[in-house]
């Protein structure tokens, strides 16, 4: 064997550190890439994740805050409070009333509220609810291929409503109130199943669809019904044991709402009570077209879904199968609403509208939004790839951008008291109203039903106490309604006024401080009622236990206490 020279020697320690050297560098340059790329990602996600979270910011701004005991809260948090001890206000007829009205919903804020209490309840679910819209929103643009600034401009619209977006053509909102109820979850999931739909999960889908009817049967079951042609023209290609095993998905999350609703059909929810009359007398806002300008901006954001899907498949874009899926999905939205307006309006029978098929009218103008952006953003990848080696602006990304952005400021400036970003507490607020509420729950006589103005709300939330009837806490369909009836026109002297709606609320505050005497004797005798709230108006001279500005708290004669 051959000895190596000392000249050879050195050639092989040069290249063998040559080699060394290169690998070294190869190592170090893969390291770096990998760093660099997971850098990449944690930005991206963090930037993702910052946004999703801006524009759960902005739809609480633009909702007014957070809002505890308002509105529905008033007559859902005595009932969460009887699930947490059923010795709460027992016999209590608003609670009775609104005991299964949004079951699930009451039940996820008793959880909350027996760990974190009432009040932190309800803002952590209002601040959780706007996340997982703002979050479902987000992953519904990434199916559709938007780029983080394409859900930016979709989020922005629907948290400022901008050109009619997130709204519908009755007064409910697809992001919801202040006051954070079932609908903005169901809405969320909602998005989700249709993201779902659009991958072709069906599975998912199915399973997903049973949440939102779990979450809230009216939207759930119209939902349903909307996601049936989708699944019907696709048997073949499903599969039945695929199909089974998604009927199976479905039924596991909304077979509690399911046996709920068949027990409140079996319970008199859909009797002959239950009329044109009622809806009118109580809630035609949520049965009439809101007005003319919600019709047509619903008409104009039918027809973008449709001129976009007909261009993209013009272009024979993929991006013409999802805006199709929205687009038909819009359409038999609008197809149950005209339904709704035609028995509403036309054939008055009742039993079509009962139903509100127009609940996810405010689908359609999300759908709108998102057709919009997304043929917007497939219009300048063709403008860019025809202008191949130029480095050239987004138009419509900025154009929309600025216009969400111009409108955002004119909105803040213009009505700069309705948008904020805090907490309003119904406890807190400084009227009359409040005050003696709140007396009532540090120093009235327990054991005993009030009598109080009708047209006032969240008698029983701020004191503790029980009522005969409040206006706002009405019965879900022909369950108590005839009950509920009496005892307004009991409080109202034998006569109820036939306004329409809200407009209702004065008429049945004046016939209230009408009352006499004997009037408040035979409400006594009749509820087991001690005291009474009136206003200062009334001649009824009782005792008087605390007044202010606008109400008395009387005792009413006799032993007719619980």
């Amino acid at each position: 064997m051959r000895r190596l020279s000392s000249s050879d020697r050195l050639l092989y320690s040069r290249q063998g550190a040559k080699a060394i050297n290169y690998a070294l560098k190869a190592t170090v340059q893969g390291t770096q890439s990998k760093m660099s790329s997971h850098t990449s990602r944690v930005r991206t996600r963090l930037l993702t994740a910052l946004c999703i979270l801006s524009v759960a910011t902005l739809i609480i701004v633009f909702n007014g805050g957070i809002s505890v005991g308002l509105s529905n809260h008033a007559g859902l948090l005595p009932v969460v409070r009887r699930i947490l001890d059923s010795n709460y206000l027992p016999g209590d007829f608003g609670i009775s009333v609104r005991f299964f009205h949004h079951r699930v919903f009451a039940y996820l804020v008793a959880g909350f509220s027996a760990v974190l209490g009432e009040d932190n309840a309800l803002i952590l679910l209002a601040a959780v609810g706007m996340i997982l819209l703002s979050a479902a929103l987000f992953v519904l643009c990434r199916v559709l291929d938007l780029r983080l600034a394409g859900f930016v401009v979709v989020g922005l619209f629907l948290a400022t409503r901008l050109a009619w977006t997130g709204l519908g053509l009755e007064e409910n909102t697809f992001a919801g109130n202040a006051d954070i109820m079932p609908t903005t979850f169901a809405h969320a999931v909602l998005m989700l199943a249709t993201a779902s739909l659009l991958k072709e999960r069906y599975k998912l889908t199915g399973f997903l669809a049973g949440m939102v009817l779990l979450l809230h049967l009216q939207i759930g079951l119209i939902f349903a019904v909307v996601l049936f042609p989708f699944f019907a023209a696709r048997v073949k290609a499903i599969g039945p044991r695929e199909l089974a095993a998604t009927l199976v998905l479905f039924l596991v999350p909304a077979s509690p709402a399911l046996i709920h609703f068949f027990e409140m059909l079996a319970s008199g929810l859909s009797n002959s009570s239950f009329t044109l009359d009622y809806i009118n007398f109580r809630h035609p806002h949520h049965f009439e077209l809101q007005s003319a300008t919600a019709g047509a901006w619903v008409v104009v954001h039918l027809a973008i879904q449709c001129g976009a899907y007909y261009w993209l498949k013009k272009k024979s874009r993929p991006e013409a199968f999802a805006i199709g899926v929205l687009m038909k999905m819009s359409l038999m939205i609008a197809a149950l609403s005209l339904l709704h307006f035609l028995d509403y309006y036309v054939l008055q029978n009742g039993a079509i509208s009962k139903i509100q098929l127009l609940r996810l009218s405010p689908v359609i103008t999300l759908f709108g939004a998102l057709s919009l952006v997304t043929a917007l953003t497939v219009w300048e990848k063709e403008l860019q790839s025809e202008e191949r080696g130029r480095v050239i602006l987004r138009p419509a990304s900025f154009c929309l951008i600025s216009v969400a952005l111009l409108w955002t400021g004119y909105c803040l400036i213009r009505w700069p008291s309705a948008y904020k970003f805090g907490v309003n507490r119904y406890a807190a607020q400084e009227t009359s109203w409040v005050d003696i509420c709140l007396w009532i729950r540090d120093h009235g006589p327990t054991g005993t039903t009030y009598v109080t103005p009708p047209d006032k709300g969240g008698f029983t939330y701020l004191t503790n106490r029980s009522t005969v009837v409040e206006f706002k806490i009405n019965p879900d369909g022909g369950l108590y309604l005839a009950e509920w009836y009496e005892r307004l026109r009991d409080v109202c002297g034998t006569t109820l006024p036939q306004a329409r709606g809200y407009e209702n609320q004065p008429r049945l505050r004046d016939a209230y401080g009408s009352l006499n005497s004997d009037q408040f004797g035979a409400l006594a005798e009749k509820y087991g009622a001690g005291c009474a709230v009136l206003p200062a108006s009334s001649l009824v001279d009782f005792e008087t236990l605390y007044r202010n500005q606008d109400y008395r708290l009387v005792i009413v004669p006799g032993d007719r206490a619980n």
